[in-house]
């Protein structure tokens, strides 16, 4: 009992740079264990007032920290419902001109130190931008834990961003949500191998909060079975395996659809606008326009050349929406196979074609691979509750 007084007792601050999608579910449920949560986001007016998973467009946002209010974020307040978090914005000019005058890095300065005030328990950073290590510093001598949900690149070898190098020199301790990224982690020098845990993500519960009527024509019959690709398009990201495996489906186009949905380039994108089953809608995605065609489609695709830890599992499975996948970075960590989805061998079109085959013909199949995706999150490695827990005690610990 005198433990759980002790913990009742706590109060901590999170510092989002983006990944508001999961930091917010986050605060919610270290909150439901008694404890003060601070959430800070750090925002630029580029954002007009939108983020992943929250929307604040009718607060009147100014430079600096601001205390949210229920008015102003009622969707958000409603989720927290009357739990002990309160919701900050930290604004910052992303104007070139102010960054070379350094007036982001005062803004910033003036946010930490009002947070150093505060006296918390422990701040946990969350993020990797480029201000993240000038949080860093001005936080420097607080409890502080980094959150990455990176820690360099799987794209073009960049094996640790400056944030990331600085939390390596000042023995910061580090929470990474994949082994995958973490063996990564490890592999640099000086790391302390007692310092860095793993704790993954739960399902991105706020993306439901503004799920809007979206009109979208997709001219596909959508009584049919349908795959959905989206996301930025990007070379890593396969698109040309998913072509390859296409082209081999061909005496089956009759029987399924495909949506491409996303900003960017690819070769691939010609033969796809060639196909009578295939709806492309080549622009920047907005979150209700996701929501939108996830709801929509049967399956989701990825048949990714390689990656780390991906957000899209997390938010299908707020439809139940089963997954073909290449087994690459951390995909095998969260799409178990034959349960919430299909693993494939990376860069095998002829399996990933044999994956899509088996999703149009066995209806059974299908349904067993929704089921089993409508259980993520639910009692399991996923589960916010969990995460949570392992959070606090990590971040709490000195």
């Amino acid at each position: 009992m005198r433990d759980d007084l002790n913990l009742r007792m706590k109060k901590i601050a999170i510092l989002s740079f983006h990944f508001e999608e999961s930091t917010l579910c986050l605060a919610k449920h270290i909150a439901k264990q008694g404890v003060l949560v601070d959430f800070y986001s750090i925002n630029n007016p580029a954002s007009h007032g939108h983020k992943a998973g929250f929307e604040f467009w009718r607060a009147k946002i100014h430079w600096g920290v601001q205390l949210l209010n229920r008015e102003e974020i009622p969707e958000i307040s409603y989720y927290m419902d009357n739990l002990p978090v309160r919701l900050y914005l930290v604004t910052y000019s992303s104007s070139r001109r102010y960054s070379y005058l350094g007036l982001d890095k005062l803004t910033l300065w003036r946010a930490c130190k009002m947070i150093c005030h505060n006296h918390y328990d422990a701040i946990n950073i969350v993020g990797q931008a480029d201000l993240v290590k000038n949080c860093h510093r001005y936080l420097k001598g607080e409890n502080i834990t980094h959150t990455y949900h990176e820690i360099g690149s799987h794209q073009d070898g960049i094996s640790a961003t400056p944030s990331v190098t600085i939390s390596i020199k000042d023995k910061t301790k580090v929470i990474i949500h994949s082994q995958h990224t973490c063996e990564r982690y490890l592999y640099l020098p000086d790391v302390d191998k007692n310092r860095v845990k793993v704790i993954p993500f739960g399902r991105f519960e706020t993306l439901k909060l503004y799920v809007k009527d979206v009109k979208m024509d997709v001219p596909l019959d959508l009584q049919k079975p349908t795959f959905l690709f989206y996301g930025m398009i990007r070379p890593y990201k396969g698109l040309d395996v998913l072509a390859d495996a296409v082209k081999i489906l061909k005496p089956y186009h009759y029987r399924f659809n495909l949506i491409i949905a996303g900003g960017g380039k690819d070769d691939s994108l010609c033969y796809f606008q060639s196909l009578n089953n295939c709806y492309i809608y080549n622009k920047y995605l907005r979150n209700d326009e996701m929501m939108h065609l996830i709801q929509m489609s049967s399956v989701v695709v990825l048949p990714y050349h390689s990656a780390s830890q991906t957000g899209i599992i997390p938010t299908v499975a707020l439809y139940g929406k089963p997954v073909i996948a290449s087994a690459v970075g951390a995909l095998p960590e969260v799409v178990e196979h034959n349960i919430n989805g299909i693993l494939v061998e990376k860069d095998n079109p002829i399996a990933f074609a044999a994956a899509m085959r088996r999703c149009i013909e066995d209806k059974d199949y299908l349904t067993l691979l929704c089921k089993g995706m409508c259980r993520f999150g639910n009692s399991d490695k996923w589960d916010w509750d969990n995460i949570a827990a392992q959070t606090l005690s990590f971040i709490l610990s000195l």
